[in-house]
């Protein structure tokens, strides 16, 4: 049997009741809204997140309208892509490509492109969570890429 599409959705998760239920999470309004999709084609399938936050304020600063979009495939030989965007009140603030050769010696190659990165004052502690929450999955993981 062929398996059909898959669609999750969460919708209208208030932040400030899970900051206020949660003494780890830095205090936090807006509301988030995701959906991921999977859908399979003949040979392959097609992997699609997206999720937004409207009007994110963060530890009492506003950090505005939050969107962030990825597409994941799978190629060839084992090759698998990944595109994101991520973008703050309707402005691309940075995107990214990735090439993933899994194999003998896996292979790593990608782009970034910072397009337009807010330096707002009331953003520099979000800067700082998210930077370490990424470092820190990073570096648990253990991921590193090779030219």
């Amino acid at each position: 049997d062929k398996m059909e599409e898959l669609h999750l959705e969460l919708s209208q998760i208030n932040l400030d009741v899970i900051s206020k239920a949660f003494a780890e999470i830095p205090s936090m309004k807006g509301i988030l809204s995701a959906d991921m999709q999977y859908a399979p084609s003949d040979s392959s399938f097609l992997v699609v997140v997206d999720a937004n936050i409207d009007n994110l304020i963060y530890e009492g600063g506003r950090v505005g309208e939050l969107m962030f979009s990825t597409v994941y495939l799978p190629l060839a030989d084992n090759t698998h892509q990944v595109d994101m965007h991520f973008f703050r009140d309707q402005n691309e603030v940075m995107s990214a490509t990735a090439l993933y050769k899994m194999g003998k010696n896996d292979h790593l190659d990608g782009t970034l492109d910072v397009t337009h990165l807010p330096l707002d004052s009331q953003l520099t502690s979000l800067h700082e969570y998210v930077v370490k929450f990424f470092f820190t999955c990073w570096y648990e993981t253990g991921l590193e890429g090779k030219r």
